[in-house]
């Protein structure tokens, strides 16, 4: 009979007369029970100083073994373990875990199960439930420090303590005062406090999104594997916001490996040094991101050494000095590199950092310090890399939640017996302050094989399970969240939403009472409730002119309608963006007048980077339909735009408005047909869950138009509604989240269409590395024995700049000397010049033209080429449209002197083509740049370049290259390797690797000619 079934009884009574014949016997075999020693001093009632709060559910659990105390009374009752009290694996509201403590008129408290249940009873020294309302049932507590209890009985002293040596865990009484007879008492609804800001909050206070198995996944192994764990390669995970990463390593004939094994052949096993160095790039281009790793490795630290010490160097293992010639001493901390690896600045070693005295640090210490990648190992001898044994430092809960198939056992259990998940240490043993330092835990979220839909099911339930069952057992959250397939069933939103508050089963005042229950939640709305309220509402009002307010009288535009609509739903309402202007109370706005779709794309990353929105209202397009700006693919510009807000922010809300109509007929029916797929676009990602809503104002009429273009205010007040209604409907979705991890920027792929990146002018392609901010390292070509192809490595020859990002810069020759010059090309097609000048001895110097191009708002920097066209040796620019077109600007100056012809549309492009795969390269040697259109495959089809006018300027040659199944065309480059005028073919690796085809007539392998770099990636890569 289930516990809510019985009635609580107000006495032992009838309940305890079935047991007492055999609690006869017991005593009876075992002899009179005697009298406790009267030596042992009753502890006071006073004693219980920091009352647990009344009317308030408690999980009960040991300090000892970090299991609860819980009630499976049966009824009749046939085995007599069936009504003993017993503590079993945490399990949230289940298995009645949870108790209330009700004051008593006499001193102590009754312990009942939450809910009107019976009560824990004592009979002699057996521990069980019975009625409420005599003395077996009370007991006193003795405050112990902080949430910690002895839960004793006055009369003789005795503790109520977990017996961890039986297999049931029974309850018994002691005098002891070990760490068995201690108890965390913590709320089942526990106080909860907001996040601190970015600057204050430390490591162990986030949540992270951990993939399992990460190295077994289809993107690099599709085909071997009969169970891949994840969907894409490590770093695709980690630009999907992944930052935690579990790999098993092996060493597999001699080479350390990942794999997961029976899957570890020699298809899908992958050198450890490949991801090792991807990370390493990936955190060098992100330095606000901290990667983890936890390795299940079968391996030796040695053998580990020996496979990654070119990456990580050596650390010293523990404090050490050593002397110096001229006899001084130099202290060296453990964690502190002994020999430089090419990454082991990136590591963050908690024994440096004093972690176990001082508590995790600040994420923006690690940030500062550039400490972002933490380790750890199931083995204890990898110190000396920097890599710590788990145990040291993390809890972690069992790893499966049992098979695929069938019931899912959500008891949140240590992995590790002696390690539980509530590990914390005290100042004075298991009483006083709770020390600084507390493990990581790492919360496992997966059944033992990855099969659809469980892995799907077992995702979307992942907050439920953390805070309902993990998070009491291991009295914090989760630090790393640890799942299956993380594309699936959105796992990113349960990080989200733990990243919005924090949450210690330990007060930090080990004085103060148990924290009481947390503020009740807000009620979640409805779709349409006009009561609706949310606890943060921060709107980054996202768009061209109208979202500036252009036609208002006020110059606000629909804004303060928003604005004033808004008021009252949320606790905090927020208006946030780069831009300020306006009359209303928050001023704060993305409104940027002129724009067009790619321009907002181009920079939308680094806005919500800065400005943090959970809602963002969109009202985009209305440039380029007026203009007839490339209306057909208005809308797929459209989709990607929204693609790179949710790639950046995951979780966060977008109203996307149609456009309002125009008083030109023939611009109106381009208005039509662009809201007709602004209308579908907005259902395919409602379809897919994605948290994009509709603010349709076709409210709006030409009678509300100022001047035939922007809105009048009665126009504006008509889209403040639009966005309004769509506001509420997503929040009575439960869409609007309080807090919204923001991914910093991401980077645009390197544009690959640059002509020969030839610094010396020897006619020979040079190998360039472009960081992150625009530095420059190079390689030059040169000419080695039999026509191979041998690098000079020049190292470093530009520094870049904070302003500019990698993918904006470019390189081609403006006058015509030969050499490449230096080009960074803004978001609007706007290029500034360093043109490339002779040193002494060889060396590069940069002249800075500043800008020799003001580029156009129907741009995007991305669209933007340079080639040489004409045969002159100066390179011309090039606008390249979504589907291939071409228009044209000759480079006519003379010198350095650079001026524009316009030459107007020069290609027609196809719709079977892409921006992306077309490639301005000399394939015949005439010094004129020729068409390239590059396939998936890699395949090339050249058309010649006999004039480039448009009229007969292109010869078809059709494809010239078939590519490969093993290549995709980012990885294509076409340049001129040893200076005969034609451009070569070259595959490059995820690496910055080279394979070289040589155009001879026909292509001739010349194999790999560079290795690249583990700390390099293919998009750095300009040849």
């Amino acid at each position: 009979m289930p516990i809510s079934s019985v009635p609580r009884p107000t006495s032992r009574g009838v309940w305890l007369r079935g047991r007492l014949a055999w609690l006869l016997a017991v005593v009876m075999a075992a002899g009179a029970l005697s009298a406790v020693s009267a030596a042992v001093d009753p502890l006071p009632a006073s004693a219980a100083s920091a009352a647990p709060a009344s009317n308030v559910r408690y999980y009960v659990q040991s300090l000892a073994n970090g299991s609860n105390m819980s009630g499976t009374p049966t009824y009749p009752i046939d085995v007599p373990l069936d009504d003993v009290l017993t503590t079993r694996p945490p399990k949230g509201d289940e298995d009645n875990q949870q108790w209330e403590f009700q004051a008593l008129s006499g001193g102590g408290y009754e312990i009942a199960l939450a809910g009107g249940g019976p009560c824990v009873s004592r009979v002699r020294d057996l521990i069980m439930l019975g009625g409420c309302g005599d003395a077996d049932a009370q007991w006193f507590l003795e405050h112990i420090g902080g949430d910690r209890y002895a839960i004793y009985r006055p009369s003789d002293g005795q503790r109520l303590r977990v017996d961890t040596t039986t297999l049931h865990q029974e309850l018994t009484v002691t005098t002891g005062k070990g760490s068995d007879t201690v108890w965390y008492l913590t709320p089942t609804e526990p106080a909860r406090s907001p996040m601190p800001s970015d600057s204050e909050r430390t490591f162990d206070q986030m949540t992270y999104l951990t993939t399992h198995n990460s190295m077994s996944n289809t993107e690099q192994d599709a085909g071997h594997i009969i169970f891949p764990n994840q969907p894409h390669s490590i770093l695709t995970q980690l630009n999907d916001g992944v930052r935690g990463l579990m790999v098993d390593v092996y060493d597999q004939e001699g080479r350390i490996v990942l794999c997961h094994k029976p899957d570890c052949s020699t298809a899908t096993r992958q050198a450890m040094t490949v991801p090792m160095g991807q990370i390493g790039s990936f955190l060098r281009s992100n330095p606000r991101e901290i990667v983890t790793i936890f390795m299940e490795d079968h391996v030796s630290g040695d053998q580990l050494s020996t496979a990654l010490g070119g990456l990580l160097g050596e650390r010293y293992s523990e404090d050490t000095e050593t002397k110096n010639p001229d006899g001084s001493v130099t202290k060296h901390p453990a964690g502190s590199v002994k020999t430089a690896g090419s990454i082991s600045d990136l590591v963050f070693d908690p024994r440096k950092w004093k972690v176990k005295d001082n508590g995790w640090p600040k994420v923006q210490d690690m940030i500062d310090a550039g400490n972002r990648l933490v380790m750890f190992s199931q083995g204890d001898d990898k110190e000396s890399l920097g890599i710590m044994h788990d145990q040291d430092w993390t809890v972690e809960n069992y790893w499966s939640m049992g098979p695929t198939l069938g019931s899912s056992d959500w008891t949140c259990r240590t992995r590790w017996g002696p390690v539980p998940l509530s590990t914390q240490e005290y100042a004075d043993g298991v009483s006083g302050a709770p020390k600084n330092f507390r493990p990581l835990f790492v919360m496992n979220h997966f059944h033992d094989v990855p099969m659809d839909p469980t892995y799907r099911r077992d995702n979307e339930k992942l907050q439920d399970r953390a805070e309902r069952f993990c998070m009491p057992a291991a009295r914090k959250k989760p630090t790393f969240l640890a799942v299956d397939q993380y594309r699936d069933g959105n796992p990113m939103a349960a990080v989200t939403a733990l990243n919005a508050y924090t949450y210690r089963g330990e007060p930090v005042d080990a004085s103060s009472p148990p924290p009481s229950p947390g503020p009740a939640p807000l009620p979640t709305p409805t779709p349409g409730d006009p009561q609706w309220k949310v606890p943060r509402l921060a709107v980054m009002p996202l768009g061209d002119s109208i979202t500036l307010g252009v036609g208002s009288s006020t110059g606000d535009g629909y804004r303060p309608g928003l604005w004033s609509r808004l008021q009252g739903h949320g606790e905090n309402v927020d208006f946030v963006g780069s831009l300020s202007s306006g009359n209303l109370p928050d001023t704060d706005h993305e409104g940027h007048s002129g724009w067009f779709i790619g321009g907002i794309h181009d920079n939308i990353g680094s806005w919500l980077y800065r400005a943090r929105p959970n809602a963002v209202t969109l009202k985009i397009g209305t440039n380029d339909i007026n203009k007839n700006i490339d209306v057909a693919n208005a809308p797929a510009r459209l989709k990607q735009l929204i693609d790179r807000i949710r790639a950046s922010a995951p979780a966060i809300t977008v109203a996307v408005a149609t456009i309002v109509p125009n008083a030109d007929n023939a611009a109106q029916a381009r208005v039509v047909t662009y809201n007709n797929a602004v209308r579908t676009l907005v259902s395919a990602y409602q379809a897919q869950g994605a948290h994009v809503e509709l603010a349709d104002t076709s409210a709006v009429t030409t009678a509300d138009l100022s001047d035939g273009l922007h809105p009048n205010n009665a126009g504006y007040a008509k889209i403040a509604t639009a966005f309004y209604d769509a506001l509420t409907r997503a929040a009575g979705k439960g869409w609007i989240a309080e807090n919204v991890i923001v991914k910093p920027a991401l980077p645009e792929s390197t544009t690959v269409a640059d002509s020969d990146v030839d610094l010396d002018a020897d006619g020979r392609a040079d190998y360039l590395v472009v960081g992150a901010n625009g530095s420059l390292r190079a390689f030059l070509n040169k000419a080695g024995a039999n026509g191979a192809v041998t690098w000079s490595d020049l190292g470093y020859i530009a520094t870049g700049s904070p302003a500019w990002t990698g993918s904006q810069i470019r390189f081609a020759d403006l006058d015509g000397d030969g050499r490449s010059d230096y080009l960074v090309v803004g978001a609007n097609g706007a290029t500034q010049a360093l043109l490339n000048r002779a040193g002494a001895n060889g060396a590069i110097t940069w002249s800075d033209l500043g800008y020799i191009a003001t580029g156009s708002p129907a741009w995007t920097g991305g669209q933007i080429r340079f080639a040489d066209l004409d045969g002159d040796g100066r390179s011309d620019y090039l606008a390249v449209g979504s589907n291939g077109s071409v228009h044209a600007y000759r480079n006519s100056g003379t010198g350095a002197t650079v001026t524009w012809e316009d030459l107007g549309f020069i290609a027609a492009g196809s719709t079977g083509w892409t921006d992306s795969r077309i490639r301005f390269a000399d394939y015949d040697g005439d010094r004129k740049a020729d068409y390239l259109v590059i396939g998936d495959n890699g395949s090339v089809r050249v058309l010649l370049n006999k004039g480039g006018d448009g009229n007969g300027g292109w010869s078809d040659l059709g494809v010239v290259a078939t590519g490969s199944s093993s290549w995709t065309a980012p990885q294509i480059r076409m340049s001129d390797l040893d200076a005969d005028g034609r451009a070569d073919y070259l595959v490059v690796g995820a690496n910055g690797s080279l394979r070289a085809f040589l155009n001879q007539n026909g292509w001739a392998d010349q194999g790999a000619i560079a290795t690249g770099s583990a700390d390099w990636t293919a998009s750095q890569i300009h040849i």
